[in-house]
């Protein structure tokens, strides 16, 4: 299992974006997670759902979501 500091993702997804995606967390809107040791998947539930992946690399932490914060941050 990957062990992510939140001040790490913090960092990575800035301020607005992460306060939301705790928001999310806290409300129980997050799902289908899987952890590979590596990659980090799963679902947000917004207005529609939406497929999250963080994934540790040789260049660090990185992030995509195919949701509209993940586009404008």
């Amino acid at each position: 299992m990957m062990t992510i500091r939140t001040s790490v993702t913090g960092l990575m997804a800035g301020d607005r974006t992460f306060v939301r995606g705790r928001e999310y967390a806290d409300e129980d809107r997050v799902a289908d997670l899987a952890d590979d040791g590596v990659v980090i998947t799963g679902t947000v539930e917004g207005t529609r759902d939406y497929a999250v992946v963080l994934a540790a690399g040789s260049d660090g932490l990185t992030g995509t979501c195919d949701c509209p914060m993940g586009e404008t941050g």
